[in-house]
C-alpha cells in the first residue's frame, strides 16, 4: 500500500518524463565512465554542468525541459536512496550548475509569442460563420466547434479540458463526457443555464472536479444554446460516457483538430491566424470580462485563477454569475479597445 502511494504520488506523465531523464544522462555517463557495470554512478557537478550543456547546444532542448530532466533525476537518485545530485555537501544548491543553467537560458529562452483574445466579439463573428450551411471544411461537424468555441470562451477554459488527447481513445478521469453537462431551466421551461463539470485541468493536480455555470445570454454566441444544439446532433450510438466534443463519425476531438478549425475560421473571417492559439479562447474570456467592467476578483474567481490566497474565501453568487455571462456577451469593440485587451496570466 506504501509502495502504491508513493508511486502515486507523482502523475503518470510526470513519471514517464523522469524515466526519460535518468535514461538520457545514463547514455551521457556511458561516454564519460559514469556508468560502471550496469550502474548509473551519481554525477558530479560538473558532469552534470556538461550534460546540461550538452543538451542544450547539441540536442537542441529548451531550457525548460532541461530544468524538468534535471528534476527527473534528482527524483531517481533520492527514490534510489542516494543523496541529491543537485545540492552539495553542506545540501546547499549547485552554483556552478546555477550558472551554467543561467547562461543556457540568457541565450535560449524565446520571446514569448503574443496571443491575441477572442473576445466575445470576435466569437460571434467565428459563430456565425459556423451556421448551418456555411461551415466551409467543417461540413456537418460545425455544431461541435460553435459549442467547444463559445464554451471556451464564456467558461474560460483551456483546451486540454475540453479535448481529447487521441480520436479514438480517452482517459475519463481527464476529459470532459457527456455526463460532464447538465442544465438548468426558468419556470417556463426555457434554457436558464448549463453546469459544465470540469474533470482535471492544469490547477486540480488531485482531480477534485470543479462545477463551472454558465448562463444563457440570448445572443447569438450563447454558450448554452450553442450546447443544446450540438447534443442534438451529436451521434447517440456513443453514449453519455463518451468524450463530450466528437465528430460526426465517432471520433473524438484533439487539440490539433481545434487548432485546425480554429485556424480555418479566423482565416475566412479575416483574422491572422498566427496571431492566435487555442489558449486565446481562455484570454478572451477574461478580456470580455474585463471589458464588461468586472474587477480583477470577479474574473479571478469566474476564471479559476489561484494567485491571490483571499480568492479562497470569494464565493461569486448566482446573481453575479449571470450578471457575467449577459455582460460578457453585449460588449463592443470600442470597448476592448478602451481596455487595451487587458488580460490576466494563466
Amino acid at each position: 500500500m506504501v509502495t502504491e502511494d508513493f508511486n502515486d504520488g507523482l502523475a503518470a506523465g510526470t513519471r514517464s518524463a523522469y524515466t526519460k531523464a535518468i535514461k538520457r544522462l545514463a547514455r551521457f555517463g556511458l561516454q564519460i565512465g559514469l556508468v560502471h557495470n550496469g550502474w548509473l554512478l551519481p554525477p558530479s557537478e560538473l558532469d552534470l554542468m556538461f550534460w546540461v550543456s550538452q543538451l542544450a547546444h547539441v540536442e537542441g532542448l529548451s531550457p525548460g525541459y532541461i530544468g524538468t530532466l534535471l528534476s527527473g533525476v534528482q527524483n531517481s537518485f533520492l527514490e534510489w536512496g542516494c543523496p541529491s545530485p543537485m545540492k552539495d555537501q553542506h545540501g546547499q544548491p549547485l552554483m556552478g550548475l546555477h550558472r551554467v543553467m543561467r547562461g543556457i537560458k540568457r541565450k535560449l529562452t524565446k520571446p514569448r509569442r503574443t496571443r491575441l483574445p477572442i473576445t466575445t466579439v470576435v466569437l460571434k463573428r467565428l459563430m456565425r460563420r459556423l451556421t448551418r450551411g456555411r461551415a466551409g471544411k467543417l461540413g456537418t461537424d460545425h455544431a461541435c466547434y460553435r459549442a467547444m468555441l463559445s464554451l471556451g470562451v464564456y467558461a474560460l477554459l483551456r483546451q486540454g479540458e475540453m479535448t481529447s488527447t487521441s480520436t479514438k481513445s480517452w482517459d475519463p478521469m481527464r476529459q470532459a463526457a457527456v455526463s460532464s453537462i447538465t442544465f438548468e431551466y426558468h419556470d417556463d421551461g426555457s434554457y436558464a443555464a448549463m453546469v459544465f463539470r470540469c474533470v482535471a485541468s492544469k490547477c486540480d493536480v488531485f482531480r477534485e472536479t470543479v462545477d463551472i455555470v454558465v448562463h444563457a445570454t440570448g445572443t447569438d454566441d450563447c454558450p448554452v444554446l450553442a450546447m443544446v444544439e450540438y447534443l442534438a446532433t451529436r451521434p447517440k450510438v456513443l453514449g453519455v460516457d463518451t468524450p463530450l466534443f466528437v465528430h460526426q463519425d465517432g471520433t473524438y476531438v484533439t487539440r490539433g483538430r481545434l487548432v485546425s478549425a480554429m485556424q480555418q475560421l479566423l482565416t475566412e473571417c479575416g483574422y491572422s491566424q498566427t496571431s492566435y492559439s487555442t489558449h486565446s479562447l481562455r484570454i478572451g474570456g477574461c478580456c470580455s470580462l474585463a471589458a464588461a467592467g468586472f474587477g480583477r476578483e470577479v474574473i479571478a474567481v469566474y476564471g479559476r485563477w489561484k494567485s491571490d490566497s483571499l480568492l479562497r474565501y470569494l464565493q461569486l453568487g448566482r446573481a453575479t454569475l449571470q450578471q457575467a455571462s449577459k455582460g460578457m456577451a453585449h460588449i463592443t469593440q470600442l470597448q476592448l479597445d478602451r481596455r487595451g485587451h487587458t488580460g490576466l496570466r494563466r
